[in-house]
């Protein structure tokens, strides 16, 4: 449903007919996906070229993980960078640069296995369709980054707060942005419940 209503929309918006965004738009297709939190077996996600070019400062030694394209965990592959609480992880692009958008992946624990059995029987997958009276509770999953905050940062030391969370359960935040920085850093504050922000991607275009 997600990729026919993207390819949908790609077909309006360039006036093709469903195979002409086949053989036209495939690539577009999947980057678009994959942008939106889409997984694609052995795809990668194209990292926005201001990303790429940009001096990355963080202390964690998997940083470079931010910037490999695949925003979950595969096989033995983490892909994640662990950071503390209070830690910040830094793009740096030299100069004051116009800069859109911000685009986080956080770990939603997608790999859990947190139902309790009823009956001998596993109770559900983690995304439940109904909930019946004596469904067990659900939480936001502890791997989750709860607070954070996004700085940009001027030529001359100023900084701004181009977002402060308190209350984040999304695994995919894109929060746009106007205005001209020379770094952008991204500051996690609290989960909601692990000790330290496991973070798949920090993107700014």
């Amino acid at each position: 449903g997600q990729a026919v209503g993207a390819a949908a929309a790609i077909a309006v918006r360039d006036g093709l007919s469903p195979r002409g965004v086949y053989e036209q738009k495939l690539a577009e297709l999947k980057q678009t996906l994959m942008d939106d939190d889409c997984y694609l077996p052995f795809n990668v996600r194209a990292i926005p070229q201001l990303t790429a070019d940009a001096q990355l400062k963080c202390a964690a030694e998997n940083a470079g993980n931010l910037r490999n394209g695949s925003d979950r965990p595969i096989g033995e592959n983490d892909n994640g960078c662990m950071l503390a609480l209070g830690e910040a992880v830094e793009l740096d692009f030299g100069c004051e640069t116009p800069i859109s958008q911000v685009r986080i992946v956080w770990d939603s624990d997608l790999n859990r296995d947190t139902m309790p059995e009823i009956g001998g029987q596993p109770w559900a997958k983690n995304m439940l369709h109904n909930r019946t009276w004596h469904s067990p509770d659900f939480y936001v999953p502890k791997t989750m980054t709860r607070a954070y905050r996004v700085e940009g940062v001027k030529a001359d030391g100023a900084v701004d707060v181009l977002r402060e969370e308190s209350n984040n359960y999304q695994r995919l935040n894109k929060i746009a942005v106007q205005g001209a920085y020379q770094a952008v850093r991204l500051i996690p504050l609290a989960t909601w419940g692990n000790e330290q922000s496991h973070i798949f991607a920090f993107d700014v275009r």
